[in-house]
């Protein structure tokens, strides 16, 4: 997917051309990743 200046990119994205700067807006357990792991976590816990 082809991103502009100004455009939001998440971990993982591929830099194919040059050089860019971002700014991290979202850290610990703020990013999706995080969000992710506690809610498969209450799930497993509430399985029990």
């Amino acid at each position: 997917v082809f991103k502009s200046a100004g455009d939001e990119v998440i971990g993982a994205t591929i830099n194919k051309m040059g050089s860019f700067s971002f700014r991290a807006t979202k850290v610990g357990r703020e990013t999706a990743l995080a969000q992710i792991v506690r809610l498969v976590e209450e799930a497993q816990g509430s399985k029990a």
